[in-house]
Formats: structure tokens, sequence, C-alpha cells
């Protein structure tokens, strides 16, 4: 009886040890699966993340780039009255296009890039932002200019150069001196002349608290020298 009974019991162990290997491996291969599929389709989420990203970010360097052509073409349009005490940028088309920019900015710019637009509008219609800081400005200067200082062209022109300057380097990390923006504008041979729109940058960089510009136009002062 019991050597009869004893073929059954291997069967059914053995029957049982195949029956539960089918099963762990069913449900191995099921979750296998299911985190094969869950890591392709994170994969794919990622994929098309990064796709939505890049195609955003060349949106906003394609808005950004035309508002910085436009802003460095209005900044060397030298075609304003000279009667008036005025830039290009206070021109009909000067308006125009310079609000078209600002708007640009304000969508697709830096926090560093808006609040410079911001002071530029400030600028172009006279506020008069570093009225507190002329005679500082005018003390750094060894020679003083010996004719009469339009302050609202003088505070548009440099805060212009530092608007290129930022939109630049919000676009491509690049950066090129607004000093060098505003001497090659007005052509400053005269070592006083330059220094005097140049000490309005510097004012401007602290005032705006751009740092990052501030540091880099040091040092390719120090470079230059």
């Amino acid at each position: 009886m019991k050597d009869s009974i004893l073929p059954i019991l291997v069967s059914i162990i053995s029957l049982t040890g195949v029956l539960l290997s089918s099963i762990f491996g069913y449900i191995s291969s099921y979750y296998g699966s299911k985190r094969s599929a869950r890591i392709e389709q994170d994969k794919i989420n990622d994929s098309h993340k990064k796709r939505i990203e890049q195609e955003n970010k060349f949106e906003k360097d394609k808005v950004l780039r035309q508002a910085l052509q436009a802003l460095t073409l209005s900044f060397y349009n030298d075609t304003f009255n000279p009667d008036l005490n005025s830039t290009y940028f206070n021109t009909i088309e000067g308006k125009q296009s310079f609000y078209t920019v600002m708007s640009d900015i304000t969508a697709y710019g830096s926090e560093d890039s808006v609040h410079t637009v911001i002071y530029l509008q400030k600028a172009i219609a006279g506020v008069e932002l570093l009225k507190n800081r002329q005679e500082k400005i005018l003390g750094q200067v060894k020679n003083k200019p010996m004719f009469s200082i339009d302050w609202v062209r003088y505070e548009t022109n440099a805060l212009a150069a530092i608007m290129i300057a930022q939109l630049r380097y919000d676009i491509s990390g690049e950066f090129i001196n607004p000093k060098e923006l505003i001497s090659v504008k007005f052509n400053n041979v005269n070592k006083d002349l330059k220094q005097f729109f140049e000490t309005g940058i510097d004012e401007f960089l602290e005032l705006n608290q751009l740092i990052h510009l501030k540091e880099r136009s040091k040092k390719n002062e120090h470079h230059q020298i």
C-alpha cells in the first residue's frame, strides 16, 4: 500500500513544483514586462518633454534674437532730430520698435532683462534715473564735458547698451561689453568723453544689480590693459 502511494506523492510533489514554477515564472514575466513597459514609457515621456523644451527654447531664442536685432538697430540709428532733446527711441518709428522689443523681452526674457528694459522705458520717458548720481558721475571724470548734458539721451544710450549686452547673454551666454557698444556708437577717441559715458554704464550696472555683467566688464577692461 505504502509502495503504491509513494509514486503518487512523488508525482503530486513534482506536479506541484512544476505548477509553482510556472506560476512564479508567469508572475516574474508579468512584472518584468510591466517594468520594461514602464521604463519604455518613461523614456518616451522624457524624450517628449525634452523635445517640447527644445522647441520652447528655440521659439524663445528666436523671439529674443529678433528683439536684440531691433534694439541694436534702434541703438545705432542716429536719424533723430538734433533740435529735440530725444533719441531715436522717441520718434514714432522708434517707439513702435521699442514697444515690440519690450513686449518680447517681458514675455521671454530673463528677470534681469525684464528689469533692465523697464529701466530703459523710464529713461526714454525722461524720468532721469541717475538724477541723484549726476554729480557723482561728473566727479569721477577727470575733465568735465564742456557742453550742456542731455541726461535723458545719456541714460537712454547707457541702458540700451546694457540691454543689448544682457540680451546677448540671455540667448547665448556670450558677453559683449556695453562700454564698447557706447564707444563704437560715439567713436569716443576722447578719453575724457569715453570715461564720461562708461561711468554711466557702471552706475546702471550697480543700480540694476547686474553683477555678472559688471564683473565681466571689469575683467574685460583689465585684459585690454
